[in-house]
């Protein structure tokens, strides 16, 4: 038994339905990095509060893409200890908390902008 199935697309919105989704998802992606920064900054540890205060989310040049750093030099120390220092985590636990929620609201913008483009 064959069975044949056939899609016709009466319409293309493809070219509207892109950008939109694009746009939707570079807003959860800043949103996500500037709640994971927060975190961040109450999860690491405080000697002299420099690494908390500098610990930032940062823009690239592709908006679907941000980063959260530190631009204290021993930030990497800290995050992965050393041979004489135990690790204090503070960056992988904070993007761990909102990995969830970023999913979902991924999910929920790419399904937002695909509706109202198409």
């Amino acid at each position: 038994m064959k069975v044949k199935v056939e899609f016709r697309v009466a319409r293309n919105r493809l070219p509207q339905v892109g950008p939109a989704v694009r746009n939707a998802l570079a807003k959860v992606v800043r949103d996500t990095a500037s709640d994971v920064a927060v975190s961040a900054q109450s999860l690491a540890p405080v000697a002299t509060g420099k690494l908390r205060d500098n610990t930032q989310p940062r823009d690239t040049e592709d908006p679907l893409v941000w980063e959260v750093v530190s631009s204290q030099p021993y930030a990497g120390f800290v995050e992965y200890g050393t041979y004489k220092m135990d690790a204090q985590p503070f960056l992988t636990p904070a993007f761990e908390a909102h990995e969830d929620q970023f999913l979902r609201d991924a999910a929920q913008a790419i399904e937002a902008a695909a509706k109202r483009a198409g």
